[in-house]
């Protein structure tokens, strides 16, 4: 429960609410540029600022916990295109196969 927690409070304040923040400020300013004051621009850009510092916050004292899997990726004399799914009981593994390359996607351990 505790490292769910934790990754669920990692995904909102390193990556859903820096972006939600930046991609709203920008489309707000945009819009309403002839209208909007410099008060109002220099406001966002503060605002906007504090919340990627926020978010540089979390992402140093959460460190351990991790949002994406392990990826590798392996170049080969391989042609060909597959998708593969081992269930191994101890790690899955998700193996895609492109011509030239081997991807494997493995979850993460706890």
């Amino acid at each position: 429960m505790k490292k769910t927690l934790q990754y669920f409070v990692k995904l909102l304040f390193v990556i859903i609410l820096p972006l939600g923040v930046s991609i709203s400020s920008i489309s707000l300013v945009i819009t309403n540029w002839e209208t909007t004051s410099i008060m109002v621009i220099v406001g966002l850009s503060t605002i906007t600022l504090i919340t990627i510092c926020n978010a540089l916050f979390y992402s140093a004292v959460l460190s351990n916990t991790k949002l994406l899997p392990k990826i590798s990726i392996e170049f080969n004399l391989v042609v060909g295109l597959a998708v593969a799914y081992d269930r191994n009981a101890m790690r899955p593994t998700l193996v895609i196969i492109i011509p030239f390359g081997i991807i494997e996607i493995k979850p993460k351990l706890k």
